[in-house]
């Protein structure tokens, strides 16, 4: 179900968009419908979609009754998280930085490490060390602090851990060189990722009303 959740949030944060019969997407200029991955066993329909919006905002169905998936994934952060590691539903530290959710639907690959299949599997399996993906760079300026563990607290200070190639490790990726970037092409390369900044429909991120 959490799963199913997500790719409705997932789905909602594309403003203009809607829903005809199952499958059928219009989404927004720029976004490729023959992109969506939707399970054919899972297919979108509003009801779906008007159901997990409640079932995102509802902290009735954690354990505890006191946290839901946006206490995690905040409208006002880029729909993650502000603190390095996110709470669970006991109040404890999670072993990862929040990543966004934003155009999850676009992804055939899911949580941090990129192993999960689809956000149906996402949901039934939240460890895996040392393989990570790279979120989406929508809305990226509003989502510090950055990396899996939240300890890159500004853009500078990712495209600064980038250029000097990581830090060592044991599961650093033979990929990873230092770039050699001087100071004016790591100030572009923040310019150029706040450009990235996007408008989400205020209608998405308001609370619906929850049953009693």
């Amino acid at each position: 179900m959490r799963g199913r959740v997500v790719l409705v949030a997932a789905l909602a944060l594309l403003p203009g968009w809607s829903t005809a019969a199952e499958r059928a997407l219009t989404l927004p200029a720029g976004l490729q419908e023959d992109a969506a991955q939707i399970p054919d066993d899972n297919p979108i329909t509003p009801a779906k979609i008007a159901l997990g919006k409640k079932l995102f905002w509802d902290k009735r169905w954690s354990a505890s009754g006191t946290v839901a998936c946006v206490s995690c994934h905040r409208p006002d952060h880029g729909w993650s998280d502000s603190r390095p590691y996110s709470t669970d539903f006991a109040g404890r530290p999670s072993p990862r930085h929040t990543p966004t959710i934003i155009n999850r639907l676009f992804s055939d690959q899911q949580h941090w490490s990129g192993v999960r299949p689809s956000l149906e599997d996402q949901a039934a399996m939240d460890a895996d060390r040392g393989a990570f993906k790279t979120p989406t760079l929508r809305d990226v300026a509003l989502r510090g602090p950055y990396m899996h563990d939240g300890s890159e607290k500004t853009l500078d200070d990712v495209v600064a851990y980038y250029d000097r190639g990581g830090v060592k490790n044991s599961w650093l990726s033979t990929d990873m060189k230092p770039l050699g970037l001087n100071a004016q092409e790591r100030a572009d390369l923040v310019e150029f990722m706040k450009a990235l900044t996007g408008r989400i429909d205020p209608a998405v991120s308001r609370p619906p009303d929850l049953p009693k």
